[in-house]
């Protein structure tokens, strides 16, 4: 049995209400399944390479900001892809939803410069 990635996509149109109520529940759940919750906030091409900013909730409680590569996600892990969101949950003093910086520069972004595929296993 191999094991795959869960990858959550949030919608574009989601209230601060929503996305509160989303992160409390994958933290919650990652936590009783002991598994690392990637909440990704932003994406970024630098080098050549896709980045993510955003935080990370290991099964030990611990909540870090991080930036990480695409390609150094571990296949047991669960991500919350907030990048097309209208607001981002952010660490500052614990959760904390803001507006979403991208969304602001271009409120017209409908679709992504590049599709992300290492978040999907082959079969």
């Amino acid at each position: 049995m191999s094991t795959s990635i869960n990858y959550f996509k949030v919608k574009k149109d989601s209230r601060i209400e929503q996305v509160e109520k989303v992160c409390s529940l994958f933290i919650k759940k990652c936590r009783e399944q002991d598994r690392t919750l990637y909440v990704i906030s932003h994406k970024f091409v630098k080098n050549d390479k896709v980045w993510f900013k955003g935080f990370i909730c290991c099964p030990n409680q611990l909540l870090q900001t991080a930036y990480w590569c695409e390609s150094v996600l571990p296949n047991k892990s669960w991500i919350l892809d907030f990048t097309e969101s209208l607001y981002v949950p952010v660490l500052e003093g614990g959760i904390k939803v803001v507006m979403n910086p991208i969304r602001l520069c271009n409120p017209f972004l409908t679709s992504p410069e590049f599709l992300i595929t290492a978040y999907y296993d082959t079969i």
